[in-house]
């Protein structure tokens, strides 16, 4: 009798946890949460974050000697909805939502009913936090050239009124050149090295 109670309670708890549409993860490790910290920090500084918009995409994998890779990016529209891996793990760093894609997300089979159900899920976590991606790209998004250590060449940086939303651009100038050979300046890729340090490079 025993034995068949735990069976059911571990049946029970395995099918609510596959059946969260999304679930909050807590972040233990404090190095890892500094890292978080501070990428949002910087995003916000360059004005790829406004304060109250935007999410973060953090994509976690492991390279071919074991080390744990992170790569993360800030989020300002409803990109994500659009992958076939729909995220279904987050962080909360501070009121920030981190979305959590890994090896789990990239293997978990899910159906059209599930995957509407997730999305309304994140929908109903995210909020207005991230606007509808609008067409054309090049109208919303101001082009510059940066030359410093980190980034080199022609660099993109959304615009935004001061309410944190997307805003399109008086005068369009089309600069398909620079456009092509554009990088985007928000993503950086995080080496957990074995021996515990953490090496950061621009993706």
């Amino acid at each position: 009798m025993r034995l068949l109670v735990i069976v059911l309670l571990f049946s029970w708890c395995s099918f609510t946890a596959y059946s969260q549409p999304c679930k909050e993860e807590k972040l233990k490790d404090k190095k890892k949460r500094l890292i978080l910290e501070g990428f949002i920090v910087q995003s916000e500084l360059d004005k790829l974050l406004p304060k109250e918009k935007g999410i973060v995409s953090l994509g976690q994998s492991t390279d071919s000697l074991g080390r744990q890779i992170w790569s993360l990016s800030p989020l300002i529209q409803y990109s994500y909805k659009a992958v076939k891996e729909l995220p279904y793990r987050y962080y909360n760093i501070e009121g920030r939502i981190v979305l959590i894609w890994d090896e789990a997300t990239r293997t978990q089979l899910i159906d059209s009913v599930q995957r509407q159900q997730r999305i309304a899920c994140l929908e109903k976590l995210i909020g207005d936090k991230v606007t509808p991606a609008p067409p054309p790209f090049e109208e919303y998004w101001d082009w510059e050239t940066v030359m410093d250590s980190t980034h080199q060449g022609p660099v993109a940086r959304p615009l935004f009124d001061s309410a944190g939303n997307l805003v399109k651009k008086r005068v369009l100038i089309r600069r398909q050149t620079l456009v092509a050979d554009a990088s985007w300046p928000g993503t950086y890729t995080y080496i957990f090295e074995k021996d515990g340090s953490v090496r950061r490079v621009p993706r």
